[in-house]
C-alpha cells in the first residue's frame, strides 16, 4: 500500500515538474522572441553586427549591440523572411506546452515540426530572393540562404518550375509545422465566399422589394371618372311604334228566350269605367277616446311617483305630456340619484305599472329632468 502511494507521488511529482518547465520554457521563449522581434524591427545598416563593424556614430537598435548582432545574423542568413521567425519561435514552443504527456508520437510530431520549421524558412527565403527587392539587407531580400537555394532551383527546374517547387515546399512546412489542413482552408474559403455571396444577392434582393414597395405606395391611384354631357341631344330619332290592330269580336245576337230569362240587376248599371258606389262599404266603428283628462293624469302621476319610491328612488313628476301613442313623463331626480339606476329598473317599473313596457330618456336637452314613457 505504501509503494503504490509513493509511486502515485512520484508521477504526481514528475508531471508538476513537466508542467512547470514547459511554462518556464515558454515565459522565456516569449521573452526572447519579444526581444529579437524589437531588435530586426530596429534593424538599422550603419549599426555594428556579424557582417560589418558600424560607422562609430553609436548603435540605434533598441536591442543594443546584442540586439543589432543578432538582428544583423538572422538577416544575413533568411533575408526578410527573419521577420517571421520569432513568431515560430513562440508558437514552437506554445505547442509542447499545451502537450501533458510525452510518447513516441510526440517525438515524431516534433521531429516533423522541426522539419517544417526548416522548410519555411529555406523556401520562404529563396521565393523572396525571387520576388523581393534587395532594400537595406546586407544579403539581399532571401539571404545566404535564399540565393544559395534558389540559384540551385533556377538552374535545374528553370524560373516557372522552381517557383513552383518552392512554393510547395512552403505549403508542405506550414502544414508540417502548424498542423494547418490546406484543403479545409480552402473549402472553408470557398464556403465563405458562397456565404458572402448569398448574403450581397439577399440584401440586394430586400432593398429592391422594399424600393419596389416603396414606389407602389408613392403612386396615387386615381379613378378613372367619365364626365357624362351636361345636356341630352335631342337629335336622337324617336322609333315610330304602330298600334296593334285589334279585331273586334263580331256581337252575338241574343236570342228571344235569352231575353227572356235574363236576370235582373240588383243594383242601378253604373256608366262604363266608373267605381262601385261607397253604399256598398260597411261604415266603421267610431274609435275610441285615449285622450287622458287631467285628473287622470294627475293619477298617473301620483302612481309613478309611488312605484319609483317602492324601489327606493325619490322623483317627482314636474311635467306630462301626453301623445297618441305614448305618455312621457319628466322626473326631477332627488340629490345624488343617478339617471342609469332607474334605466336598470325599467322592466321592474313597466310590470309594476301593469304595461309592456317602459322606456327611459336619460337626457332631455334643455332641461335637468329625465323622460318617462308609457304606451
Amino acid at each position: 500500500m505504501f509503494q503504490a502511494n509513493y509511486k502515485k507521488q512520484e508521477i504526481q511529482n514528475k508531471h508538476k515538474l513537466s508542467r512547470i518547465l514547459r511554462e518556464g520554457i515558454l515565459v522565456v521563449t516569449v521573452g526572447v522572441a519579444t526581444f529579437l522581434f524589437l531588435a530586426l524591427v530596429s534593424y538599422h545598416a550603419t549599426d555594428p553586427g556579424w557582417s560589418r563593424t558600424g560607422s562609430g556614430m553609436g548603435v540605434a537598435n533598441i536591442g543594443g549591440y546584442v540586439g543589432a548582432w543578432f538582428a544583423d545574423v538572422l538577416l544575413c542568413i533568411f533575408g526578410y523572411v527573419a521577420y517571421v521567425f520569432p513568431f515560430m519561435l513562440i508558437y514552437a514552443a506554445w505547442i509542447p506546452f499545451l502537450q501533458q504527456q510525452k510518447d513516441e508520437t510526440t517525438q515524431i510530431f516534433f521531429i516533423l515540426r522541426s522539419f517544417g520549421f526548416f522548410m519555411i524558412l529555406l523556401s520562404g527565403s529563396s521565393l523572396a530572393d525571387l520576388h523581393l527587392g534587395d532594400g537595406n539587407l546586407p544579403f539581399g531580400a532571401g539571404g545566404v540562404f535564399g540565393n544559395l537555394f534558389q540559384t540551385g532551383m533556377v538552374n535545374i527546374f528553370n524560373v516557372i518550375g522552381a517557383n513552383l517547387v518552392l512554393f510547395v515546399l512552403f505549403l508542405t512546412g506550414t502544414t508540417l509545422f502548424s498542423g494547418l489542413s490546406w484543403i479545409r482552408t480552402v473549402e472553408f474559403l470557398g464556403q465563405s465566399i458562397f456565404n458572402l455571396i448569398d448574403f450581397v444577392g439577399d440584401q440586394i434582393l430586400q432593398i429592391t422589394q422594399r424600393e419596389s414597395i416603396g414606389k407602389r405606395k408613392a403612386q396615387k391611384l386615381e379613378p378613372q371618372i367619365n364626365f357624362a354631357d351636361d345636356k341630352i341631344k335631342n337629335d336622337i330619332e324617336t322609333p315610330l311604334v304602330k298600334a296593334p290592330l285589334i279585331s273586334q269580336p263580331t256581337p252575338i245576337k241574343s236570342s228571344l228566350r235569352a231575353e227572356r230569362e235574363r236576370q235582373v240587376d240588383l243594383f242601378d248599371p253604373s256608366l262604363a269605367g266608373s267605381l262601385p258606389p261607397l253604399s256598398l262599404l260597411d261604415k266603421p266603428e267610431k274609435a275610441p277616446d285615449t285622450h287622458y283628462t287631467a285628473k287622470e293624469l294627475e293619477e298617473m302621476s301620483r302612481n309613478v311617483e309611488l312605484r319609483l319610491n317602492d324601489f327606493g328612488v325619490e322623483a317627482q313628476v314636474v311635467a306630462v305630456h301626453p301623445g297618441p301613442v305614448v305618455t312621457r313623463f319628466e322626473l326631477q331626480l332627488a340629490a345624488g340619484t343617478k339617471a342609469s339606476r332607474i334605466t336598470g329598473l325599467a322592466k321592474d317599473l313597466a310590470r309594476s305599472l301593469s304595461v309592456v313596457s317602459v322606456r327611459i330618456v336619460e337626457i332631455i336637452p334643455g332641461k335637468s329632468v329625465i323622460g318617462l314613457e308609457l304606451p
